[in-house]
């Protein structure tokens, strides 16, 4: 296996510009990244991967669908999406980017003010690699900001909560099944990150600034 310090390695799943793109002539938001040289890749076999002798880690950074989520929202939407860059921190007025910012919001939000966004859906398919049959299957999130519900085909499956976690897919994801992975992500502050513990509910109607909302590199 290649050796790359993780500068090289984020660099290298920022941008797609090859592969299988997953989207149909309505989808307006990926027709939109598909004209800029962007394209939503969601192939396996491309994706990086780190192994050992008893442990694999397939990276699922790119192009998720995002949108905003309204104030106590828990419902996944049906329709809607504009597409993301994972991972990157969400538009916003004082935000300085490295790279261009892979942001393709959907037409029907109009002229939504994303920077004052504060709970945003990202969800994009995930394909189980079939030889792990037999293992136990996790997705992590290297650094979140600041809560996440995770959801497997529409089921709630677990909790993230900054700064980073884990969550146990091993009973809903089965090897060589394709799947669809949601995440309600929520930036709160420190206060109510701790609350969320007993009740996350409340602790998302604890207001505060949140300099870098998001999501981070994923993994699974």
């Amino acid at each position: 296996m290649r050796n790359m310090n993780r500068r090289s390695f984020l660099k290298g799943t920022l941008t797609t510009a090859a592969g299988s793109v997953l989207y149909t002539a309505t989808d307006a938001s990926a027709a939109q990244a598909a004209a800029t040289g962007y394209t939503v890749v969601w192939d396996l076999a491309k994706a990086y991967r780190e192994a050992t002798p008893t442990r694999e880690r397939v990276c699922i950074n790119g192009l998720w669908r995002w949108q905003p989520a309204g104030a106590g929202a828990d419902t996944i939407p049906s329709d809607g999406w504009g597409y993301f860059r994972v991972p990157d921190s969400w538009p916003g007025p004082n935000q300085r980017f490295a790279g261009p910012q892979l942001y393709f919001p959907n037409s029907s939000w109009g002229q939504k003010d994303v920077s004052k966004v504060t709970a945003a859906w990202h969800q994009r398919e995930i394909t189980i690699p079939p030889e792990w049959a037999g293992r136990r299957v996790t997705l992590y999130a290297e650094y979140l900001n600041s809560y996440a519900v995770v959801y497997v085909d529409g089921a709630k499956v677990g909790e993230l909560r900054y700064p980073w976690g884990e969550v146990n897919l091993t009973a809903v994801c089965h090897p060589g099944q394709k799947h669809v992975l949601s995440m309600l992500v929520v930036a709160m502050p420190l206060q109510a990150v701790m609350l969320s513990y007993n009740n996350s509910a409340t602790a998302r109607q604890v207001e505060g600034k949140v300099e870098r909302r998001g999501l981070a590199a994923t993994y699974f």
